[in-house]
Parts: C-alpha cells; structure tokens; sequence
C-alpha cells in the first residue's frame, strides 16, 4: 500500500508539472502568433520605403516592416484557379507598386488613393503564377500585412467601419487612372 501511494503522489507531482509548464495564452510561456487580428507581434518594424524595397527586395524577406503609400484596389484575377499569392489590394509610391495581402474585409471601406501606413511581413512567393492547371513558374514580392497603423480610426476619413482593427487619417490623394505602376520586384 505505501508503494501504491508513493506511485500515486508522484503521477501527481508530474500532471501538476507538466500542466504548469504548458505554454498556453495568458499563462506561462511566451504569447504564440495567432490568425489576423489576433497577432502579437515583438518588436518594431524596420520603416522602407519603395526604392531601397524595389532594390534589393531579398535583403528583407520575412522582414517587419512598415511601408506608407496611397492605397490603391487591385482587379480580381479574371480566371479561376487562380495560382499566387492572394493580394487584393496594394500601396502606390515613388512610382511602384507594393502589392499587400490581408484585411480583405476592409477593403469595400477604403477610398481609392488614400494614405495608409502598413505594417506587415515581406513575403517571397515562388511558384506557379497565373491561370489555370499550367501557369508558368514565376517570382512575386508581396507584403502580408499584420495591422493598419494609419489612419486610425477609419471613421475619421469619413468611413464607418465595424469590425476588427481600425484604420487612420489622412486626406485623400488622387492617383491616376491609368495603368497602374509596376509591382515591386517584377
């Protein structure tokens, strides 16, 4: 019987230890990247602009960093399955595009040419790209983007918005309406 409990008491001991020390949110162990909206992210964003990004796309790969440009939609692919990565959107400056992935469900609520201030990931797609079962193998930069930084709040341009993270102020500049500026990286 004292063999018996001395087994039990240690089974014990262990399920304590072993349940202390998982990491779970809000508990012991560091905060653990969640879905959009949800990120925790350490640390600041290394702030590029568009030529030195356009440069030397490479040197900041899988990089934070924070990028300012007027917003600008992009057209939905005209063929389905559609291979690449799924940017929706993107920043114009300095005569280039920055293609940008994420916050989808905001876009409907920004106006075409507004200022915004972006933080994200530098993401490398390396793949097929294009239209259907065949596309061609190819290279595209794109920004994954973690949050919004400016304008904050969206409503103040002027834009109710519900939902997740808000975006920020700063008056609208008209961009052309031709062909949009090359992608960074292409």
């Amino acid at each position: 019987m004292k063999q018996y409990c001395r087994s039990l008491w240690t089974v014990i001991a262990l399920v304590i230890i072993v349940a202390a020390c998982q990491a779970r949110p809000g508990q012991l162990g560091p905060p653990r990247p969640t879905a959009e909206g949800g990120v925790v992210i350490l640390g600041q964003p290394a702030t590029v602009d568009f030529t030195s990004l356009n440069a030397n796309p490479e040197r900041y790969q899988d990089q934070f960093i924070r990028a300012s440009g007027a917003y600008l939609p992009l057209p939905l692919p005209g063929c389905a399955p559609n291979h690449g990565p799924h940017t929706g959107w993107a920043l114009v400056a300095d005569g280039l595009r920055l293609d940008a992935a994420g916050y989808e469900w905001l876009l409907p609520l920004i106006p075409e040419g507004l200022p915004l201030v972006v933080d994200g990931f530098w993401r490398r797609y390396q793949g097929p790209l294009g239209c259907g079962k065949g596309a061609p193998a190819g290279l595209a930069w794109y920004l994954e983007t973690a949050r919004i930084v400016e304008p904050n709040p969206l409503a103040q341009t002027g834009v109710e918005a519900v939902g997740p993270p808000a975006v920020a102020t700063a008056p609208p500049s008209l961009l052309p309406t031709s062909t949009p500026p090359p992608a960074i990286g292409a």
